[in-house]
């Protein structure tokens, strides 16, 4: 299934009005992408496997684990399933002053100046507006805060936490229950307004689909505008047939449940043909979907799946 084909069939999440589409007769059953789902749950790799060289899908090109930008992948997992290995990864990946790492293997081989980054941040905030775990962002933030705001040792600014990502601290502070760190206020219309200016200047990629994790982040706080509704329809615009932003899209314009009915099938239709490539990229981060698609690693549309079937599918 190519672009093309991925386009004509996310576009019908757009119909509207009051009948109920003819084709939803036609779509997989709620076991169908249930079982699709557990199949390559089962299947998908995770670090582990490659340490023990435990790999029933038979990949054998990647001797080592590059965790990359695992925590991120972790936390949004979570949204999808409750998972406990997937918890203790994430709370296993700080040190005991706070510092974050990628991963516990990361952590436990000592890291470097690049074992963490701003992108990661958004990941652990991710994790703790769904765990509310207050004493890991306690420990998170008196890190930050006794390392002069940076999130890890880069000393050329890269590290460096951003207005606009103080504004995101603020709304998942007072989600789970603490107050806010000072340095953290009159910083909303800043963040509005970068994440405006980062959907018009860049393609569709990791950087789009950031943005689009910290729309995410304001639906799990409760801190949704107008404004926020406004940069996923643009982040839509840019890339329509990427299946993450559908998805955001209906549930921020809370739209029919019917019309997941087209998002289901390509679910479904992905995880049975998993897996086809080389199983390391998240493709909905990919500004090449059919490139991502064919390597996914399986986690994103085993997310995708549990969403899907929360929502009655």
């Amino acid at each position: 299934m190519n672009h093309i084909q991925i386009v004509v069939l996310l576009m019908t999440l757009t119909a509207c009005g009051p009948q109920t589409p003819s084709f939803v007769q036609t779509l997989p059953s709620r076991s169908e992408l249930a079982i699709a789902a557990e199949r390559v749950e089962h299947l998908a790799i995770t670090c582990d496997d490659l340490v023990t060289a435990n790999r029933p899908h038979g990949l054998t090109q990647r001797p080592e684990c590059d965790t990359g930008d695992s925590m991120l992948f972790s936390a949004l997992s979570l949204f999808g399933k409750d998972n406990q290995e997937r918890v203790f990864a994430m709370k296993s990946s700080f040190g005991e002053d706070g510092r974050p790492f990628r991963s516990p293997e990361d952590l436990r081989a000592g890291g470097g100046d690049k074992s963490f980054s701003r992108d990661m941040t958004m990941g652990v905030l991710v994790y703790l507006a769904l765990s509310r775990d207050v004493d890991l962002a306690r420990r998170f933030w008196a890190y930050i805060f006794t390392h002069s705001y940076n999130v890890c040792p880069m000393k050329n600014g890269s590290c460096l936490l951003t207005p606009a990502m103080l504004a995101v601290f603020r709304d998942v502070w007072r989600h789970i229950g603490l107050e806010p760190p000072k340095e953290t206020a009159f910083v909303r219309w800043v963040d509005e307004e970068t994440l405006f200016q980062t959907v018009a200047s860049v393609d569709p990629g990791y950087q789009l689909h950031l943005v689009s994790v910290n729309v995410f982040i304001r639906l799990l706080t409760g801190n949704l505008t107008q404004r926020y509704r406004t940069v996923m329809d643009r982040i839509v615009a840019k890339q329509p047939e990427n299946p993450w932003y559908r998805y955001l899209q209906w549930k921020l314009q809370q739209r029919p449940t019917h019309e997941l009915a087209p998002l289901a099938d390509l679910t479904r239709i992905q995880l049975s043909m998993w897996p086809r490539g080389i199983q390391t990229d998240w493709s909905f981060e990919k500004g090449d979907l059919d490139e991502g698609f064919r390597d996914s690693m399986g986690h994103e549309w085993i997310l995708l799946a549990n969403l899907l079937i929360k929502e009655g599918y």
